[in-house]
């Protein structure tokens, strides 16, 4: 069964599909389910046969570490049985939570009671009944998932846990009259037997459930958790019967252990698995978008190619006319010209994108770079009007200068652009807390909202000459720079694109890379 991430659970157990057949066992599996629970059954009759009275809780602190070590593993596996839950919505996986956290609990209250006692067989009597019954309780529910909608949080088992609690609590003040020792008798009372005979078949329905499942789904988490609840529906039968108290218990407490310790090593299988399935997926996705992205930039490419192509193709063949003037074939020379200057600016832009460029990090001042810009920016002073506002103590930033000039080039040439050399341009660079702060704001039409959130995509342009690659490029930059890119275009009223930078001093404080924003 696919594991669809690491909430697997609920996938298990779930009721079969319709019509979905059980498989019988193997003859391998038979061995196994036989082999694991008739193997204790055999241990313990040796015992009784040959074990003599000297195997007795003599110690008080092995049994409470036993017993303390089967309570934590109890709620472990309610955690994380109860963490499925709340992500699924299955009310199977909450019971069965339900069921161990009562183990959980009242196993604790077993563990410290001394050994022999009236609250001592108690405990573990009431542990495994309540425990029990929400097991099977959970294996025979229908139907079992919750609305979506229905709330899912620690609240109710919180709830829950205190009531377990107060219930170990209270019996310490009715241990006189709890029914769980036959008075005068190292035995259980007929009472603690009727309650451990009941605990028995709620452990048998849960593991026969569970074994039927395995049968239909093949999952080995079912047959796990099968053998687990038949062997405590065994030990249910097999403590009150016992003829050498003392020795099946010090049995059925390792026995138990082991139990414990085979549950939470398959489960850390199964999430070991989940993990990895996971991470095939995501690797598996990631190579979809990949090649989904490369479709898409070929597709914008190519409509870049073809419509200068197509212009040159028509010129070529103007040209090979015969009564063509002078004046003529120049002005279409001209148009070959300025077709073949687009073709090797997409390319040349393409290139630029694709290309993987190590980022050389070094301390750079970023007044410097944004002067160097702007004396290589090719506009009319009498057409445009631009205004420069830079914090006289601007800190330093960490990146390499070429890249952060090229960021700034494409940007300014943007703006330029979007105002057709007309208009007025900003450009502002201050301090704020560790990071330095560049916007650049053009007084043209704005971007329209339909193109907004994809204008730092490649090959996304709102130009009808350009080729959608340079604020691709920007945004690269500003990634690699560990920055945060952020564009305003409020209608008609022009454009501002914010950068974020760590600035020097705060550098060690790790922006949010790849952020973008599109407003």
């Amino acid at each position: 069964m696919p594991r669809h991430g690491l909430s697997f659970l609920p996938q298990v157990f779930d009721d079969p599909a319709p019509g979905e057949s059980a498989r019988p066992l193997s003859g391998a599996q038979w061995l196994l389910v036989t082999t694991v629970l008739a193997g204790p059954v055999a241990i313990l009759l040796c015992l009784e046969r040959t074990a003599q009275t000297q195997i007795v809780w003599y110690e008080d602190l092995g049994h409470a570490l036993i017993e303390g070590f089967c309570a934590f593993m109890s709620l472990v596996l309610f955690y994380v049985l109860h963490q499925e839950y709340v992500l699924s919505g299955s009310r199977r996986l909450k019971l069965m939570a339900r069921g161990f956290l009562a183990l959980g609990i009242l196993d604790v209250f077993h563990a410290v009671a001394d050994p022999g006692t009236n609250l001592f067989v108690w405990y573990h009597s009431l542990a495994a009944l309540l425990g029990a019954w929400f097991l099977a309780a959970g294996a025979v529910m229908r139907n079992p998932r919750l609305p979506d909608a229905a709330p899912r949080n620690w609240s109710e088992p919180l709830c829950v846990a205190m009531a377990l609690a107060g219930l170990g609590l209270a019996s310490y003040y009715f241990a006189p009259w709890l029914p769980a020792m036959t008075p005068g008798h190292f035995r259980f009372s007929a009472a603690a037997h009727a309650i451990n005979v009941a605990a028995g078949i709620g452990f048998l329905v849960a593991g026969v459930w569970l074994l039927d499942a395995y049968r239909r789904k093949g999952e080995r988490i079912l047959l796990v958790f099968a053998l687990f609840l038949l062997l405590l529906a065994e030990s249910q039968a097999l403590f009150p019967a016992s003829r050498l108290w003392d020795t099946t218990w010090w049995a059925w407490h390792w026995i138990k252990t082991a139990l414990f310790i085979a549950m939470l090593l398959q489960l850390a299988y199964e999430f070991a698995q989940g993990v990895g399935e996971l991470e095939a997926s995501q690797a598996q996705l990631v190579e979809s978008e990949k090649l989904a992205s490369l479709g898409e930039m070929a597709a914008s490419l190519a409509h870049e190619i073809r419509n200068p192509l197509a212009t040159i193709n028509n010129s070529v063949a103007l040209l090979k006319g015969p009564s063509l003037s002078a004046d003529e074939k120049g002005e279409i020379l001209d148009i070959l010209e300025r077709e073949l200057n687009h073709l090797n600016h997409v390319v040349s832009d393409t290139l630029s994108f694709a290309r993987t460029r190590v980022v050389r990090r070094r301390p750079v001042a970023l007044a410097q770079v944004i002067g160097e810009a702007l004396n290589g920016l090719r506009v009319e002073p009498t057409r445009l009007a631009v205004a420069t506002d830079i914090e006289p103590a601007l800190p330093d930033v960490v990146g390499d200068p070429h890249q952060l000039q090229q960021m700034i080039v494409n940007l300014l040439d943007n703006a330029v652009a979007a105002m057709k050399g007309t208009g007025r341009l900003e450009i502002r660079a201050s301090r704020d807390g560790d990071t330095v702060v560049l916007a650049i704001r053009d007084s043209g039409p704005g971007v329209p909202e339909s193109i907004r959130a994809r204008l730092f995509e490649p090959f996304s342009t709102t130009k009808s000459d350009g080729t959608g690659i340079g604020l691709a490029i920007v945004r690269r930059i500003v990634n690699g720079h560990g920055g945060v890119v952020h564009l305003a275009s409020p209608r008609g009223r022009g454009t501002m694109v914010t950068v974020r930078l760590p600035a020097l001093a705060g550098h060690d404080a790790v922006m949010p890379a790849g952020k973008l924003e599109a407003t």
